[in-house]
């Protein structure tokens, strides 16, 4: 580029400063590599920290705290002048952002990385070009890793115009509540928002295309939500479309498939995300795509030697701790490590309330590929559950029938999120299930309910009556 600036070499430098790339990052000046991390945003952090993951869980935080307080009674407490200041909710999660983003410059910072400001584009496989507003700049690099990332998908037919039909990250911005709302698309994100809204006071309706809601989890888990969902008044149409949405003036109606029309106040469109792969050099680079994603072998590396692809531009789970362990794997091969990535046991997690939480496979893939057996315990049994008015829930263990081991966990409870980790490891370290049901877990405890689901395979849950 006639006039630019060539700027210093670096060992590796990474595209995109989200949850992929500022953990490769920080991985890889932990392994005495100079890195660089260029980002068009103002913030690390990527969707995750500033449009997604934690600004959602502070606001879902808030909202079960304003349901928990009006049903306050149940718990012999009375509660009363409870009121709702939305604008001090929104004022919070940007609180816990801006200190989170922060956290990350300083990281940066001890681990001696350079934040490089601007829009990346692959040269060659040794350099990016970063456009700046009008300035133009050059980075050499070693080994280049694009972890670009992805935004909420849009649907070609319905425009979102930032104040009445928005995607996850107009809404998260928006800082007063409306009266209604229609979700389109019931995945983690609609779900989420679904819990969100309902919580504060909210008329939610809820549309999902496929059968059920959270069409890539297990058939039970996802009716069991489902139910809760409409006990708290939230009408779910599963197997229903959208055919139109027309904008008035401060409202739209929506018709769906069957003859079904509403107005409502605002519009949530939540059917997923694209990849960020446009506009950076792909195409000239001639590096390879698998279906809209960015192909990768095991190391995360492209076909270009020393060029890696990490996070939602590739074909793995779209998730925000998929991200970051790709992100290790590939800078560990960089450095000469044989670092592998394996899909196997990752957990996948829905922060509604009850929260959603699995690992491995559901029980209808199961069955595809294996003889199974399967175990249950109902949260109803559990001692814990009853303490704390949270017993609408249900642990489930599917083993294969010949070897116990372990194919799949799933689960809906409170903290589900956290006692996944726990079937996590199990799954990783090839444990039993009846091995898992051996372990001493602490009472009273929900994650006892694991115990008991492993137990419960063999017919051997203390906590559940005798099966014929």
């Amino acid at each position: 580029m006639k006039g630019e600036k060539i700027m210093a070499k670096y060992d590796i430098a990474i595209i995109g400063g989200g949850p992929g790339g500022y953990v490769a990052a920080i991985r890889a000046a932990q392994l005495g590599a100079k890195v660089c991390v260029v980002e068009k945003d103002e913030v690390l952090g990527g969707t995750c920290l500033n449009r997604g993951c934690i600004p959602t869980k502070a606001i879902l935080h808030s909202a079960k705290m304003h349901r928990n307080l009006i049903s306050a009674a149940k718990f012999g407490i009375s509660a009363s002048g409870i009121s709702l200041d939305y604008r001090k909710v929104i004022s919070r999660k940007d609180q816990i952002v801006n200190r989170l983003t922060n956290g990350i410059k300083f990281l940066f910072k001890t681990n001696a990385i350079e934040i490089i400001k601007g829009k990346a584009k692959i040269v060659s496989s040794g350099a990016i070009g970063i456009t700046d507003g009008s300035q133009q700049s050059e980075v050499e690099a070693g080994n280049i890793i694009i972890a670009t990332g992805s935004e909420p998908m849009k649907l070609s037919d319905i425009s979102t115009d930032g104040e009445i039909i928005q995607t996850s990250k107009e809404i998260l911005s928006c800082d007063n509540l409306p009266e209604s709302i229609l979700i389109i698309g019931a995945g983690a994100i609609g779900c989420e928002f679904a819990d969100i809204f309902n919580s504060l006071g909210v008329k939610v309706r809820l549309v999902e295309m496929m059968d059920h809601i959270l069409p890539e989890e297990d058939d039970e888990i996802a009716s069991k939500l489902e139910s809760i969902f409409k006990k708290r008044g939230i009408e779910v149409f599963t197997q229903t479309k959208v055919n139109k949405v027309e904008k008035r003036d401060s409202s739209s109606n929506v018709y769906l498939s069957g003859d079904k029309t509403f107005e409502v106040d605002r519009v949530l469109v939540a059917v997923g995300r694209s990849s960020n792969i446009s506009e950076i050099g792909l195409e000239k680079n001639q590096i390879k795509l698998d279906k809209n994603k960015i192909s990768v072998n095991e190391y995360m590396q492209t076909n270009i030697p020393h060029i890696y692809a990490i996070g939602d531009i590739t074909p793995g789970p779209m998730l925000a701790h998929v991200a970051s362990k790709e992100g290790t794997v590939a800078v560990e091969h960089i450095m000469g490590m044989n670092s592998k990535m394996d899909y196997k046991v990752v957990p996948s997690c829905v922060y509604t309330d009850p929260e959603v939480a699995g690992v491995g496979l559901t029980e209808q893939k199961a069955k595809e590929t294996h003889e199974i057996k399967i175990g249950r315990f109902p949260l109803m049994a559990s001692g814990k559950a009853m303490c704390i008015e949270e017993i609408e829930g249900l642990i489930k263990i599917i083993a294969d029938k010949d070897t116990d081991e372990i194919l799949g966990v799933r689960m809906i409870a409170p903290h589900a999120t956290e006692l996944i980790a726990e079937c996590v490891l199990a799954m990783k370290t090839e444990c039993t299930y009846t091995e898992l049901a051996e372990t001493i877990h602490a009472h009273p405890t929900i994650s006892e309910a694991v115990m008991e689901a492993a137990a419960d395979i063999d017919n051997m849950a203390i906590s559940l009556p005798k099966k014929p």
